[in-house]
């Protein structure tokens, strides 16, 4: 029960952070950043295009990760179940 309560976790932060770097470069917010009034020879960089396209690329990585975790998961449990409905079936008819 609790490695599911922790794989769901993990899984949940993995969506959220990757739909947050997918959105938040694009919005507002970005650009009005009071860290870039602090250091204004870093404000063309981050404000630039490709930055902004690499943050939201690391967003999709996440996204990629939670999906292929819970692939992963998903596999493992049918085989599990299959390995189980096998024994079962074993035991009845062998």
């Amino acid at each position: 029960m609790r490695v599911r309560l922790v794989f769901a976790i993990y899984v949940l932060y993995c969506i959220e952070v990757g739909l947050f770097l997918i959105v938040f470069p694009w919005m507002e917010l970005w650009w009005r950043n009071p860290v870039l009034d602090w250091l204004p020879g870093v404000r063309p960089w981050v404000l630039s295009p490709w930055v902004r396209g690499a943050v939201s690329g690391l967003g999709v990585a996440n996204l990629i990760v939670a999906v292929a975790e819970i692939a992963e998961y998903v596999r493992r449990r049918c085989i599990r179940t299959s390995a189980a409905d096998t024994a079962d079936s074993v035991r009845n008819y062998g």
